[in-house]
């Protein structure tokens, strides 16, 4: 028992210490003081939003379809490797303890995520009705229950390797969470949520007690942790060099039409290779292209023209720091050294091609600026940022590549 309670604890270890070693290049000042302005610049709306509601108005049917895929979502963190599959396998009747730990440590974590979501709801229920901050805390107690039995659920369904099982469980639980939390926000008579939670409750027994002396399906644990922490390395491998970590190429031949203007010369190769790195490997395009999409989001609400300006500017900013990377991209790849093309047009083809990106984003914004709201804010978004991302560029990053090299 001390043995795999010490295994747990190692493997806990090792994971916390993985995190905190690539967080804090995805928390890195820069995401700080943007995620402030935006939690103040949200804050803000979501205030004005509240004041200018209806006195007959019903979030119910939103804070529940929120709150059910809060519910809905989380695994149990394992921590489980490929060689647990020979070690730990012999040992599987073992590991109570150590699920049991794990157990606990998702659940807690994933009690954090719903208290931050309820947190962040609970002025639009407390502007519906004559709601009170107890009802909150009930609806909270509530909820947490929920959130276990969700968990627990999961668990027990991850023993089956039938992915239609999993499938079925997500879209049955979702509906039930939904139901849950729509008669919870709507204060409905006790018994319809009371009757949901019972359900959810019989279905957690049922499916515990089928799997109970059931084997685990070790490859589907393995997987889940695996794809957890890519998505985490994915994201960190955004701001920082992760050796081996990336999204799978893709074609993507339609895009061809993108690059056929890039000369076929001897001192364009490197223009060659990062726009088709750009366009199918790494997750850059798409980048480019959630943000876009964001950003013009957020201009669309933004009334004013200095903060649509400075939008425009913050969401170029994201970009270009998450676009950086591209610049060592194939520095593990040896066979780029063979190329006889010097430093110095590698570095100037690099940063070329980087501030195009961003004056392309950048355009894209301050058109549709100019088309929400002035063609003036539009221009001036446009040419703060051709004057801020060339000096960003060819100052800041420039800088960042050589001290690297």
């Amino acid at each position: 028992m001390n043995d795999i309670n010490a295994l747990w604890r190692q493997r806990f270890k090792e994971n916390a210490k993985e995190i905190r070693r690539y967080g804090r290049y995805i928390l890195n000042d820069h995401l700080k003081y943007i995620l402030i302005f935006f939690i103040l610049i949200g804050a803000y709306y979501y205030q004005q939003f509240l004041e200018g509601l209806p006195e007959n108005f019903n979030g119910a049917p939103f804070i529940a379809i929120v709150v059910a895929f809060f519910l809905t979502r989380g695994t149990v963190y394992t921590f489980f490797k490929h060689g647990d599959l020979v070690f730990l396998l012999p040992m599987e009747k073992r590991l109570s303890s150590y699920i049991r730990n794990s157990f606990w440590l998702t659940y807690m974590i994933q009690f954090y995520i719903l208290l931050i979501v309820v947190g962040v709801l609970a002025p639009l229920y407390l502007a519906m009705g004559n709601n009170t901050f107890k009802n909150v805390l009930f609806i909270l107690l509530i909820l947490t229950v929920v959130k276990g039995l969700n968990l627990f659920m999961t668990w027990a369904i991850s023993r089956y390797p039938e992915k239609g099982i999993h499938v079925y469980s997500v879209v049955f639980r979702y509906i039930l969470n939904a139901l849950v939390s729509y008669f919870l926000f709507v204060d409905a008579h006790p018994l319809f949520w009371i009757a949901t939670f019972f359900i959810l409750l019989v279905l957690t027994v049922y499916f515990y007690s089928d799997t109970k002396k059931r084997p685990f399906y070790w490859e589907g644990l393995i997987s889940l942790e695996e794809k957890r922490m890519m998505l985490f390395y994915r994201l960190a491998n955004s701001f920082t060099d992760i050796p081996n970590v990336g999204d799978e190429p893709k074609r993507r031949r339609y895009l061809d039409v993108l690059v056929q203007f890039i000369p076929y010369k001897q001192k364009e190769t490197y223009h060659h290779l990062y726009a088709r790195t750009f366009l199918r490997a790494g997750g850059y395009l798409g980048l480019v292209i959630r943000l876009t999409f964001v950003g013009a989001f957020c201009l669309y609400f933004l009334p004013f023209t200095i903060g649509n300006i400075v939008t425009v500017l913050l969401f170029v900013y994201m970009t270009a720091i998450q676009l950086m990377p591209l610049w060592k991209h194939h520095h593990y790849k040896i066979w780029i050294n063979l190329y006889p093309i010097s430093e110095t047009v590698k570095e100037a083809t690099f940063l070329r091609f980087f501030f195009v990106i961003l004056a392309g984003q950048a355009f894209a914004l301050s058109v549709l600026l100019a088309v929400f709201h002035t063609p003036l804010a539009g221009i001036l978004a446009f040419i703060s940022s051709l004057i801020v991302f060339y000096l960003f560029t060819y100052q800041y990053v420039r800088a960042k590549m050589r001290k690297k090299h």
